[in-house]
């Protein structure tokens, strides 16, 4: 846990926590969270015929937690998220979890959400 400018944060390695990108962005799509503001999300397209081609857009977290839960190529292939919340922002990519919040018990409640 990091204090900077009031802002608590954690960072991790997905790498050491013992279940890579996958598990933690089914994780934060099981959360249970008030988010009105769109999430960021990017993917590898699975239908292009150009290799490493990805799409980024923004999207409810309510479309984000039902392409999650209900679309094997999207969740297969996401790789990178962030969701800002009121108080608290999610920012996963390229291998690390960064969970931020004006508040330690927010920071610290998300975090071990996420990882456990």
């Amino acid at each position: 846990m990091k204090e900077k400018q009031g802002i608590y944060s954690h960072y991790t390695l997905l790498e050491d926590i013992d279940g890579g990108d996958g598990r933690i962005y089914s994780s934060l799509s099981r959360l249970n969270l008030n988010i009105t503001k769109k999430v960021t999300v990017s993917y590898f397209a699975t239908n292009s015929k150009e290799n490493n081609k990805y799409e980024s857009e923004r999207i409810s977290f309510k479309e984000f937690q039902h392409r999650m839960l209900n679309d094997k190529d999207f969740n297969e292939n996401v790789f990178m998220v962030y969701v800002e919340g009121v108080d608290y922002g999610i920012d996963l990519s390229g291998g690390e979890l960064w969970v931020f919040s004006e508040n330690i018990m927010t920071a610290d409640f998300i975090y071990n959400q996420l990882i456990s």
